[in-house]
């Protein structure tokens, strides 16, 4: 039985065309007032504490994130995860 928790952050990237394209800035901020973000969700081993895999997107929330990772979890295994669950719509 292995323990793994999924868990998501968000990194700014530099402000260029490229990034501003594949990861635009948070809807909040005026035009031009930011940078591009790119979220990152991760499943995460906790009795190693090492990353078993990871994904990335635009407006990625955990939950969406993590259903590309599930297939991880194997039988017998534990998934874990935060509050952040709770507030997927």
């Amino acid at each position: 039985m292995v323990v793994k928790a999924f868990d998501g952050t968000s990194v700014q990237l530099d402000d260029t065309a490229p990034n501003q394209e594949l990861y635009p800035q948070p809807s909040g901020q005026k035009p031009g007032c930011g940078s591009p973000v790119i979220d990152v969700v991760a499943l995460i081993n906790l009795s190693n504490g090492g990353w078993e895999n990871h994904v990335t997107g635009s407006h990625l929330h955990v939950v969406r994130g993590a259903q590309g990772l599930v297939g991880l979890i194997g039988e017998g295994d534990i998934a874990l995860g935060d509050r952040a669950f709770s507030s997927y719509e």
